[in-house]
């Protein structure tokens, strides 16, 4: 039952944000909060959680992917400055 409602609190953020953010920075922020937090409770499911390696590698990979897609635009800007 813990599971269902922090699941259901979890979606009704996630939607609150989509609705009410219109700054991508922002929304990348809470995106990735909303994949650590899913990704926690997949290990604690999965009985991942006593891996300490595991657990920092996947939330700091979790962390980094909804802003990888700004990297290539950092890099073209950067080189139009030059």
């Amino acid at each position: 039952m813990k599971r269902v409602i922090s699941g259901a609190v979890l979606v009704l953020i996630m939607f609150t944000v989509i609705a009410c953010s219109h700054i991508p920075f922002v929304l990348n922020i809470f995106v990735a909060l909303i994949s650590v937090c899913a990704l926690y409770e997949a290990m604690v499911v999965t009985k991942y959680i006593e891996s300490k390696f595991l657990i920092i590698i996947s939330m700091l990979f979790a962390l980094s992917i909804p802003f990888l897609h700004m990297i290539p635009s950092l890099l073209t800007s950067a080189v139009t400055l030059s």
